[in-house]
């Protein structure tokens, strides 16, 4: 991982470190929070947008902030097959947060079991402007094939 300036830059994806890196890349603007999981999931990542001033009031001792719905998931087939780093290959991967602009990039290259290949290119942030706007942008480039690509978004409430 390199910091230089306003930039945090990951470069190879390490999923031993999937748990540091998702709390290294949160985004938030002192109202809203979003842990850095990356949008189409991974096994044992722990998405979670938190709201300030919002807590559980569960038996324990002490009060936790509460999830909120997670707005990131986002399930993609290329030619029918879902996309995510645990399958296929990944060929380039970097992931970025822009400090200065509050804006978490993330740029994967990845080939599919089957062979095709795609440039995804995912970027989101968490307004300053309006405390409760929230965004996030896909774009899927296909690089050697023709074929169907779907885009599956959701709200997930656990």
């Amino acid at each position: 991982m390199d910091a230089t300036g306003w930039t945090i830059r990951e470069t190879e994806f390490d999923p031993g470190r999937l748990h540091h890196k998702e709390t290294v890349f949160t985004l938030g603007n002192g109202y809203l929070g979003t842990r850095g999981a990356f949008e189409e999931g991974y096994p044992g990542a722990w998405p979670a947008t938190f709201v300030h001033g919002l807590y559980d009031d569960v038996p324990i001792v002490y009060t936790e902030l509460v999830n909120a719905p997670n707005w990131l998931p986002l399930s993609l087939f290329v030619g029918g097959e879902r996309f995510r780093l645990d399958r296929g290959q990944i060929l380039r991967y970097e992931r970025r947060l822009d400090l200065r602009r509050g804006l978490l990039r993330r740029e994967v290259r990845w080939r599919s079991p089957a062979g095709r290949t795609v440039d995804l290119t995912f970027e989101r942030f968490v307004s300053l402007a309006d405390e409760h706007v929230l965004a996030l942008r896909c774009q899927i480039r296909p690089l050697d094939f023709e074929g169907p690509i779907e885009v599956q978004a959701g709200l997930d409430g656990y």
